[in-house]
This record gives C-alpha cells, structure tokens and sequence, in this order.
C-alpha cells in the first residue's frame, strides 16, 4: 500500500474538509491553504477554504476563496458550493441583498439545496417578502420537509458560532417557522 503524498492538493483539501467538518478547524483550514499554495489553479481548494470560511464567520476570506474559484472554474462541477460560500458570507456581513443574489444563481446550479432556500426564506422574511419566503417554504418542504425543523434542533448548523446561527434561525422565525 503506498503512502498519501502530502504534496497532492486533492489529498489536502480532501483531508482538510475531514479535519474542518470534524471540529479539527484550524487544521483543516491549514491543509486547504496549503492544497492552494502547492497548486494555485486547483479549483476545489478555494471551493473547500471557502465554504469554511463562511461556515467559520470569516466572511472576507469566504468571498476572496469563492471569487478565486468563480474565476478559476466557473462551470466547476462543485461551483454551486462556491456560491453557497458567497452567500453565507454575505448573510455574515448582513448584506442580505447580496445573500438572495448569491442564493438564487446557487439555486440555478442546484435547485434542491435546503441551505440555500432557508437563507432565501430568512432574507425575505427580513425583507419583508413573506410571499417569496412562503413559496421558499414550500419549494424546501418539497425535497427537504424536515431541514428547518434540523436547523433549530440544532441537528444542521450551517454556521460555527451562535451568533451567525441565531440571526439565520430569527430570520426563519419572521418567516412564520419554528422549531
């Protein structure tokens, strides 16, 4: 059996992803940075580092990551995540205009995202746009009917910290949900 190379940037990212999605944050966050540096035209890396990012509240680096990636592979098959990024770093930054944009271009690639219609569902509802927010719900309940009820139970977090996670779950109690 021959050993992983830790020289490849597709067995860092991988290996990063792992370690983020295990709690490991900072190292995972280190093998994606160092899967960019080995190979700066690897289109998954910025996709990954990212989508961490703004699953991590460092909003500023998600959208640099996803802007990368955009730039890099705008037909990339994972390009959907990259938008997702944008979007969760916008709803971050609370530019909630920006999130819906990002949102809805995210919806085109994969229209049956659960993360990206509750974001959709909360910014309407912020909005005032209860009529979106309702089409939304049930556009999720569609494909998804148990997500929202996974989100205040805390089974889904879509953000790190509370904070950012709390503001998503204020955003779909505007919107008529609990949990």
């Amino acid at each position: 059996m021959s050993a992983i190379s830790s020289q490849d940037e597709r067995t860092l990212t991988l290996r990063g992803w792992v370690r983020f999605n295990r709690g490991e944050y900072e190292g995972g966050l280190a093998d994606m940075g160092r899967a960019r540096e080995i190979n700066p035209n690897f289109a998954f890396a910025p996709i990954a580092l990212a989508f961490a990012d703004a699953k991590a509240g460092m909003a500023q680096e998600a959208v640099a990551h996803a802007q990368l990636a955009l730039q890099l592979s705008p037909r990339d098959y994972w390009i959907g995540t990259a938008h997702l990024a944008l979007a969760l770093a916008y709803f971050k930054l609370r530019d909630y205009a920006e999130t819906m944009r990002w949102c809805e271009s995210g919806i085109q690639v994969s229209h049956r995202a659960p993360i990206r219609r509750a974001l959709t569902i909360a910014c309407s509802a912020r909005a005032g746009d209860m009529a979106r927010a309702q089409a939304e719900i049930v556009a999720l309940n569609g494909f998804a009917p148990g997500f929202i009820g996974s989100l205040f139970r805390g089974e889904n977090p879509v953000f790190i910290y509370r904070e950012d996670m709390e503001r998503l779950l204020d955003g779909l109690r505007i919107a008529g949900l609990a949990g």
